[in-house]
């Protein structure tokens, strides 16, 4: 969303799994400079993000992804805490701090129940913008 005459940019930014791969830390690091530029422009930045199965899975040393949800769920449970670490840690380096909504269900779904969600999580993120 662009700011218009104030010149403040609402960035909305998707980190998906394939890009954590490898050096996960660094790649965040990488970002989370980014971020911070832009921050310092005077921009909001909303970075989403992925990659808690696949960073459970390599935590859990299992051989391939998982393909029952139960087994899905553990490996996002192990994975979520660690990347949490890593964002914070690479935000705290710029001066940033990070929060966290969880979203159960992709928050663009269509459905009553799905809007009350994704109503809640806007109204989240709006308190923080202005924390």
């Amino acid at each position: 969303m662009d700011g218009g005459a104030n010149g403040m940019t609402l960035w909305v930014v998707k980190l998906g799994t394939s890009l954590l791969r490898g050096d996960t830390a660094a790649t965040i690091e990488g970002y989370a400079s980014g971020v911070a530029a832009a921050m310092l422009r005077g921009d909001q930045v909303v970075l989403v993000t992925s990659g808690a199965v696949g960073l459970g899975c390599q935590k859990l040393q299992l051989p391939r992804r998982p393909d029952t949800v139960v087994a899905l769920q553990a490996a996002a449970a192990t994975g979520h805490g660690y990347l949490m670490a890593l964002y914070e840690r690479a935000m705290a380096i710029h001066g940033l701090s990070v929060a966290q909504c969880c979203s159960p269900v992709p928050i663009w779904s269509i459905g009553a129940a799905t809007r009350m969600h994704r109503e809640r999580c806007s109204s989240s993120w709006l308190g923080v913008f202005c924390l």
